[in-house]
């Protein structure tokens, strides 16, 4: 049975910027798509090694339950898959990027 929602509008509102606040702008969202990326591609690395290890897919042989779940998680968290491990990456990209001046941590973190 699917769930009913009741009815959702978007409007959207053009932004009247100054020239100097459009490339404020700019600069802080092409920052956000570095590190974004960076995080990605770091995060895709990672799985594929995941992937490619033997204990993965002999854990993957397993038959389904508790205990497989929890041992394909322990593989996750030891390959650095994890949301706190993203962010470590952000944050190192955000550091060595030179984007400190340009975003905040909690941003950051989001990404």
């Amino acid at each position: 049975m699917a769930r009913e929602t009741a009815p959702t509008f978007v409007h959207e509102v053009p932004l009247k910027l100054t020239p100097g606040d459009e490339r404020v702008l700019s600069v802080r969202l092409e920052a956000g798509r570095q590190i974004y990326n960076a995080v990605l591609g770091e995060g895709l690395r990672r799985l594929d090694r995941l992937r490619q290890s033997k204990a993965w897919q002999k854990t993957l042989r397993q038959p389904r339950g508790k205990q497989r779940s929890k041992a394909l998680n322990d593989l996750c968290s030891a390959f650095g898959l994890s949301d706190y491990a993203f962010q470590a990456i952000a944050r190192d990209h955000w550091r060595a990027g030179g984007f400190t001046d340009r975003l905040d941590t909690q941003t950051v973190q989001k990404l």
